[in-house]
C-alpha cells in the first residue's frame, strides 16, 4: 500500500507533463514571395491580426501579443500584394507569435499563365502562387520574358532567390534558374537575332550568346535534341523603374544512341583432320561401299 501511494503522484505528474508538452512547442519557418490581407495585431486592445501568404492562401492569425520587429511593423502594411519579400514566421498553438524579415528567401515552382489576372485583357504569369509577373512588365524585357515564358511553355519549374533588405523588406536583387529541353528549330537565318525554339519553348535572340548559338545551330542541322540550362541575375531598382536581368545559357547536345552491333554466329569448325568418324557416318560409308561392290559385280556378270 505504501509503494502504491508513492507511485500514484509520479504517474499523475508524468501525465500532466505529457499533456502540457504537446501544446507549447514553437516553430519557425520562412515564407517567401507576396502576401495579402495583412491586418496588424493590437496588443493594447488584445485584438489579433492576420496575414495571408500567397495570393490565394489561407489566412493565418497573428496573436495580439505577437513580437513584430520594428521593420515589419513599419513595412508590412505597405508591401502587401507588391514586391516579394521574405519573412521568418514563428508559430505556437496555431497562431503567429513573431514576424521578422530575412536576408534571403527562395520561391520554386511551376509557372502558369493566368488570363485576365490583373483585369480584363491583362494576363500574367504566376510562380507557385507567390510571384506575379504581368505581361505588361515583361514586354520589351528579354531577360524577364525568358525566365517566365520558357518554363511555362515546356512545363519546367522556375527557382527565384531574392536578396532582401531586412530594414525595409524590399528585394534588391535576385538569381533565377530554369531550363528547356527538346529539338531545336531556328526561327530565322541569324539565331542571335531571330532566336530559336527548344521543344515548345522560345529562346529570344537577345539572350543567346555566340557559343550557345553555335551549339543550337549544330543541333538543329543534325536533328539532335538539347538540354539548355538558363541562369538569370536580376537587379530591382529601389526607387522603381525596369528590372534588369542578365541571362546565361548552358547548352548540351544529346548524342544519339548508337545502334547495337550484331554479334556474328560462330562458324562451323571444318578443320578437324584427326576427328574420329561417328558410328552414323561409318554406316553411311559402309552402305555406299556395299552398293558400289554390288554394282561392280553385276557389271562383271553381264560381260561374262
Amino acid at each position: 500500500m505504501r509503494h502504491a501511494a508513492r507511485v500514484a503522484p509520479l504517474i499523475a505528474l508524468f501525465a500532466l507533463l505529457s499533456v502540457t508538452g504537446v501544446t507549447t512547442a514553437a516553430e519557425t519557418r520562412t515564407e517567401c514571395g507576396a502576401y495579402v490581407d495583412y491586418l496588424a495585431p493590437d496588443p493594447g486592445t488584445a485584438t489579433p491580426g492576420s496575414i495571408t501568404f500567397g495570393f490565394n492562401g489561407t489566412p493565418e492569425v497573428i496573436a495580439a501579443d505577437a513580437i513584430l520587429s520594428p521593420a515589419t511593423q513599419a513595412a508590412l502594411p505597405n508591401l502587401q500584394g507588391g514586391a516579394p519579400t521574405g519573412l521568418a514566421v514563428t508559430t505556437d498553438a496555431g497562431e503567429i507569435t513573431a514576424l521578422d524579415f530575412v536576408a534571403s528567401c527562395t520561391v520554386t515552382g511551376a509557372v502558369a499563365l493566368v488570363p485576365d489576372a490583373f483585369g480584363p485583357g491583362q494576363d500574367g504569369y504566376f510562380v507557385d502562387d507567390r510571384i506575379a509577373a504581368p505581361l505588361a512588365v515583361l514586354t520589351g524585357n528579354a531577360g524577364l520574358t525568358t525566365l517566365f515564358t520558357v518554363p511555362a511553355a515546356n512545363g519546367k519549374s522556375l527557382s527565384l532567390t531574392f536578396d532582401i533588405d531586412v530594414a525595409s523588406g524590399i528585394p534588391g536583387s535576385f538569381t533565377a534558374t530554369t531550363s528547356a529541353a527538346g529539338a531545336v528549330t531556328l526561327l530565322g537565318p541569324d539565331i542571335l537575332v531571330d532566336g530559336a525554339m527548344v521543344g515548345d519553348a522560345p529562346l529570344l535572340g537577345e539572350v543567346i550568346d555566340p557559343a550557345s548559338g553555335a551549339l543550337l545551330t549544330q543541333a538543329a542541322a543534325a536533328g539532335l535534341t538539347v538540354q539548355v540550362g538558363i541562369a538569370g541575375l536580376g537587379s530591382i531598382p529601389v526607387l522603381g523603374g525596369p528590372v534588369t536581368v542578365t541571362i546565361a545559357l548552358s547548352v548540351t547536345i544529346n548524342a544519339t544512341t548508337p545502334p547495337a552491333t550484331p554479334t556474328p554466329a560462330p562458324l562451323p569448325n571444318t578443320s578437324a583432320p584427326n576427328a574420329t568418324s561417328s558410328p552414323a557416318t561409318a554406316v553411311i560409308f559402309l552402305g555406299f561401299g556395299g552398293l558400289l561392290f554390288l554394282l561392280v559385280v553385276g557389271l562383271s556378270q553381264r560381260r561374262c
